[in-house]
């Protein structure tokens, strides 16, 4: 419920709007109390946004750099 609401239809093609998802759910998982469920939350969170990273990835073309 958490993720979805805080990536939900996010759109992250830019590294400012994934650090705004990513502080967006830090903020959250800091705000519960017991610190074993935080510490389940922020490692679920850490894989699930390496995941959604890879995905987007691949769906995205390839950019130059300058």
């Amino acid at each position: 419920m958490i993720w979805n609401v805080s990536v939900g239809t996010a759109q992250t093609h830019t590294p400012e709007s994934k650090a705004l998802v990513e502080q967006k759910l830090e903020r959250l998982v800091h705000t519960i109390q017991d610190t074993k469920v935080r510490a389940y939350y922020q490692k679920e969170f850490k894989d699930r946004l390496f995941r959604w990273n890879v995905r987007a990835q691949s769906k995205a073309p390839l950019k130059k750099w300058a």
